[in-house]
């Protein structure tokens, strides 16, 4: 099968406009490249892109007319360089495969791309592409909460993975040994990658109830796992403290190091925070044990 790539070419302030506006028109896939080709596989939280020009690719299929889109973009974007290709579907795997590789955590579990022969590999394996929703294991956000997971005995543990985004942190968690995790996000596109993503896992619905907003339906877990933003993690104290139960553990990414203080001044009457936190770049992980 064949797909429509089509490439806008533009200032970094008309990004997120652009990428509205493709996957408006049924954009299956948005990436975004820099000069030099490479392409930025999963954002920072809080930020479009790292280039002040950027190539916004989207993937369409090929029922799409891309004449009649490019002439819409330009009535919006005059500015813009648009150009489109045909690109089979094994062309477009390979570019995928070209810059998504196997990562491995604490030697016992792997996230590997559909497309690789994971025979060799010892320990679990998740299967993720990169795709719509934020999460793939390659920001230091997400790599620092499954090098959390991997280290910890969370056998027969219940995990919720608050802003689940493709599901990573459940899935991870489930692969590792989880008896029971839910999955909750406000973003439809994320909660359709998260289903997507169990079933090509073999993860039963049953094991990973996937939730819009409503928190009702999940009971108290071992373990409460966010990796979104400073500010809403501040807000959601008061919810998060309440779903985590007695003993279990706060586990927050996301978070810049010089955002710590403050992050824990509005939890610290519910959890007792380690004295030291886990870090990759200027990103830290912060983990907290519910009072009883």
């Amino acid at each position: 099968m064949s797909w429509y790539e089509l490439s806008v070419s533009s200032q970094k302030t008309d990004v997120d406009r652009i990428t509205a506006l493709l996957e408006s028109q049924g954009a299956l896939a948005v990436s975004y490249f820099d000069a030099e080709d490479q392409p930025i596989l999963e954002p920072k939280p809080n930020e479009v892109n790292l280039w002040e020009k950027v190539i916004t690719t989207g993937l369409f299929p090929m029922t799409l007319n891309p004449d009649s889109l490019a002439t819409h973009i330009n009535q919006d974007f005059p500015s813009c360089l648009i150009s489109h290709k045909i690109l089979p579907d094994q062309d477009w795997t390979t570019t995928w495969l070209e810059h998504f590789k196997p990562i491995q955590f604490n030697q016992k579990f792997w996230i590997c791309p559909s497309g690789f022969d994971s025979s060799s590999l010892q320990g679990e394996v998740l299967h993720l592409d990169p795709g719509l929703a934020f999460g793939t294991g390659q920001h230091p956000t997400t790599r620092l909460c499954l090098h959390w997971l991997a280290s910890q005995e969370i056998n027969q543990k219940t995990i919720l993975d608050f802003g689940c985004g493709t599901g990573i942190l459940a899935l991870a968690a489930l692969k590792l040994g989880a008896k029971q995790c839910y999955g909750i996000d406000h973003d439809p596109q994320a909660l359709y990658s998260t289903r997507l993503n169990a079933k090509k896992n073999h993860i039963a619905p049953e094991q990973l109830p996937i939730l819009s907003d409503d928190v009702n339906e999940v009971p108290a877990c071992d373990v409460i796992m966010a990796n979104i933003l400073m500010r809403p993690l501040i807000e959601l104290a008061p919810l998060l403290q309440k779903l985590c139960l007695p003993n279990g553990y706060l586990v927050l990414s996301g978070i810049l190091k010089s955002q710590v203080s403050e992050l824990k001044e509005a939890y610290i009457k519910w959890f007792e925070f380690a004295p030291y936190c886990l870090d990759d770049e200027d990103w830290v992980l912060l983990v907290g044990k519910r009072k009883i």
